[in-house]
């Protein structure tokens, strides 16, 4: 279950509205004509009747977005049973979305505008080509995967979370989830979409912090080994980077003063005991900092999202 602070940021999506131009800050208000998923400078993306729309204030202009295929068996994010949750592009080209489907599953896909204006979801989900990619570096895990793509049988979750674009709208990160509550999982494990080649790759920035994904899903109050410790720190300073690169695009990134503060908030006086040479740092102290960096993150992206217009649309 996500943090009540990631909670929080995310149930500001889900207002509905028409046909009110989105803020940087805040969904528009109310109008009970269309469920808002997605919030930009001069459109809205929406649920009404089971279906995605475009919908475009200024010339009335409404599109349905055609559902991405995923499963053996005919499905497609049509059929999800919660609206999903997206973020565009800073460049106001792509759309990126989670949608459940039920309480532990999820999936990720990207749309993008179209010549005509319109936005087509990619023949494949991004989370289908991040599990290809999760089972080649994990092959004792391929019987675990199940039919449906998109999802796997990781036993009691199999989850897609969208984390934040790019500022230079090169890709946007996801993370995948998953396992049984009180057995083995995973939790925070990136990939990268990338906006130029259509493919997901795990950059050697994240390779560390996925490496430990497994002991971020079952240490608890458990004190964590310092390569852990060392590994989280680096998970830190990844998210603080891409925030600070989001809201200040034209400012150089201070590495050292990141670093500094990564060590001060997961070993520093106000979790280390007195008198300890090793502060023991528990999984669960340095998952709540991380989930609170995840939501601090993704409201950084949405805000650059929410005003970045898509281009001219034309009626349809």
């Amino acid at each position: 279950m996500k943090p009540i602070p990631y909670l929080i940021g995310l149930l500001l999506l889900s207002v509905a509205v028409f046909p009110s131009l989105a803020s940087a800050e805040n969904p528009p208000p109310d109008k009970g004509f269309i469920h808002t998923v997605v919030w930009c400078g001069n459109f809205v993306i929406g649920t009404r009747g089971g279906d995605l729309w475009v919908y475009v204030p200024d010339t009335g202009t409404q599109i349905r977005i055609p559902p991405t295929p995923h499963g053996n068996e005919g499905g497609s994010t049509k059929d999800a049973t919660c609206d999903p949750v997206g973020i565009v592009s800073p460049d106001g080209e792509w759309v990126a979305l989670e949608q459940g489907h039920c309480a532990h599953y999820s999936v990720g896909y990207v749309l993008r505008r179209n010549p005509q204006g319109a936005l087509d979801p990619l023949p494949r989900l991004v989370s289908e080509m991040a599990w290809d990619k999760f089972f080649e570096e994990h092959p004792d895990q391929v019987p675990r995967r199940g039919r449906m793509a998109g999802i796997t049988n990781l036993v009691e979750s199999s989850i897609c979370d969208l984390v934040a674009w790019e500022p230079d709208s090169s890709g946007v990160w996801f993370s995948l989830r998953g396992g049984a509550r009180r057995n083995t999982g995973f939790y925070h494990w990136y990939f990268f979409w990338s906006t130029k080649t259509g493919m997901v790759t795990v950059p050697e920035r994240v390779k560390l912090i996925n490496r430990f994904a497994a002991s971020r899903w079952s240490s608890g109050e458990q004190p964590l080994s310092q390569e852990a410790v060392a590994a989280e720190e680096q998970h830190y300073i990844f998210l603080a980077e891409l925030e600070h690169r989001l809201d200040h695009p034209k400012r150089p990134v201070d590495v050292q003063a990141l670093q500094r503060e990564a060590h001060a908030r997961l070993i520093g006086p106000d979790i280390a005991g007195p008198a300890r040479d090793s502060p023991a740092v528990t999984g669960q102290t340095v998952r709540d900092i991380i989930d609170s960096q995840r939501a601090a993150l993704f409201r950084a992206s949405l805000k650059v999202g929410a005003v970045a217009p898509l281009h001219a649309q034309e009626s349809h």
